[in-house]
């Protein structure tokens, strides 16, 4: 059996789902398509990856993620870390000869984007951004109807993914609201799942007119008690949609959503069918 020995830069929460997706393999798949080895972790926290050995049995740990690419024992990089490392992770383990599994978003910019679009163009190795909800088999019967002529002709479309993890202002400033650390709020940290979505099902997008708001200002700096830090990311986004095929649509994106949990909506019309589908019951699709 094949093995793929993967190196996992970022052991936070994404992190840690991802080292129980890949412990999880032989458990849906028998036999498994191949052997999965845990050799390596980074993180910037000497106790996020004495942990990731403890509790998940990568082999080794480091600091230094730069030391995950080079090393000929790993295959895979699994990128995990804050959005403003991907590029540099990304462009090196693909130079690397390395096949590169990352985190949404891909990139902090357009620009970000089109510098790992080109290395990647001229390796040999295969990269893959963490869009998947396009793999629940309910999104997949969705977009085999579509491509069935189920639909007709789309005429429209609202999406939605809505948290509510961002309602309480005490919450401190991570990263994750940190626009030089995490390029973008609630439209990139959630909006690209629905975006991805709508892409998939519907194709390439002509036109967006978009607003966004920061509802809560500031928030406490987690280093320094009693002091405050702007936020300069947007709690909520939306956005109007035109397709290249004439379908119109609506996108919300939202962490202040009071009352939700992991709350992705997608609905689609045409002129002959329709779909529905609602991620806190994924294993259905409505038509």
């Amino acid at each position: 059996m094949k093995e793929l020995r993967v190196g996992l830069i970022g052991y936070g929460f994404i992190g840690r789902v991802h080292t129980l997706a890949y412990q999880s393999i032989p458990f849906y798949y028998d036999p498994p398509p191949c052997k999965i080895r845990l050799v390596g972790v980074s993180s910037g926290h000497e106790e996020s990856c004495r942990k990731a050995v403890a509790q998940a049995g990568y082999e080794f740990w480091t600091t230094d993620w730069r030391e995950l690419v080079e090393r000929d024992d790993i295959d895979i990089i699994d990128c995990c870390a804050p959005n403003f490392l991907h590029k540099d992770i990304v462009i090196q383990a693909l130079q690397s000869g390395k096949h590169v599994y990352c985190e949404k978003p891909l990139a902090m910019n357009l620009a970000e984007a089109r510098q790992i679009l080109e290395v990647g163009k001229r390796s040999r190795t295969k990269a893959q951004v963490v869009f998947m909800y396009r793999f629940i088999p309910a999104m997949m019967r969705a977009k085999q109807l579509v491509e069935e002529g189920f639909l007709g002709r789309p005429f429209s479309f609202r999406a939605a993914y809505l948290h509510s993890g961002y309602i309480d202002a005490s919450r401190p400033l991570t990263w994750r609201l940190d626009k030089a650390k995490g390029g973008g709020g609630a439209l990139f940290d959630i909006g690209s799942h629905v975006l991805d979505l709508i892409r998939v099902l519907l194709g390439d997008f002509k036109s967006v007119f978009a607003t966004t708001e920061t509802f809560i200002k500031q928030r406490p700096l987690p280093d320094a008690p009693g002091k405050m830090g702007k936020v300069e990311v947007d709690d909520l986004s939306l956005l109007m949609l035109k397709m290249k095929n004439g379908a119109l649509g609506t996108l919300e994106a939202s962490r202040v959503a009071t009352g939700t949990n992991d709350e992705l909506r997608l609905e689609v019309h045409g002129d002959q069918g329709a779909l529905r589908f609602n991620l806190m019951d994924p294993n259905w699709l409505e038509t």
